[in-house]
C-alpha cells in the first residue's frame, strides 16, 4: 500500500471515529470467508459499518479524531487482527447480538469482542457480550417510557374523574 493509500484510510477512519461515539473493536482473525460474507451482509442490512482494518492505522485514527481520547481505556483491543463496527445509537447491541446468535448456530464461530466503546464507557472482552446485548436503544427506551405512560393513562384519569364527582 503507498503512502498516499495510507493516508486516505486513515483520514476515512478518522471521519467515522468523529462521527461514531459508538464502536466495537473485535479478533475475526479465526472466520472463514463465508462468514465474514455473512456478517457483512447482516451490518448492511441494519446500516452499520463494518471495517478491517490494521490496528495501527485504527489507533491513529482514533487519536487524530480526538485529541483527548485515552487508548489505554481500550486495554489491549490494537493486538492481533482487528474489524470495527461503527455504530449509530439504535444498533448499539446489534454487535454483540449478532456474535451471540451466530456462535449458538455454529458451536465453531471463532469472533471475540476485544472492547466496545459506547459514548464513553467502555466494555472489555467477550465477558461483557451478555451486558452488551441487554442494552437497548435511545429509541426503545423512549417507546418503554411512553407505553408505560400510556398503560398508566386511564387509572390517572378514572382518578381526576372521581376526585371531581365527588368535589
Amino acid at each position: 500500500m503507498k503512502r498516499v493509500e495510507k493516508k486516505e484510510l486513515i483520514s476515512q477512519l478518522t471521519t467515522k471515529f468523529k462521527k461514531s461515539r459508538f464502536f466495537y473493536i473485535v479478533d475475526p482473525s479465526g472466520l472463514a470467508s463465508n462468514e465474514v460474507n455473512l456478517i457483512r451482509r447482516e451490518c448492511f442490512n441494519k446500516n452499520v459499518d463494518y471495517t478491517v482494518a490494521p490496528n495501527t492505522f485504527l489507533l491513529k485514527a482514533l487519536c487524530d479524531s480526538n485529541d483527548s481520547f485515552n487508548v489505554k481505556l481500550l486495554g489491549n483491543s490494537f493486538k492481533e487482527t482487528s474489524a470495527i463496527f461503527f455504530l449509530e445509537e439504535d444498533t448499539i447491541s446489534f454487535p454483540a447480538k449478532l456474535i451471540t446468535k451466530l456462535k449458538k448456530e455454529k458451536k465453531d464461530f471463532k469472533i471475540s469482542i476485544k472492547c466496545a466503546y459506547l459514548d464513553g464507557d467502555v466494555f472489555l472482552g467477550d465477558s461483557s457480550l451478555e451486558s452488551l446485548c441487554a442494552l437497548r436503544s435511545k429509541n426503545e427506551i423512549i417507546g418503554a417510557m411512553l407505553e408505560s405512560l400510556k398503560a398508566g393513562l386511564p387509572s390517572l384519569i378514572k382518578a381526576i374523574a372521581d376526585s371531581k364527582s365527588e368535589a
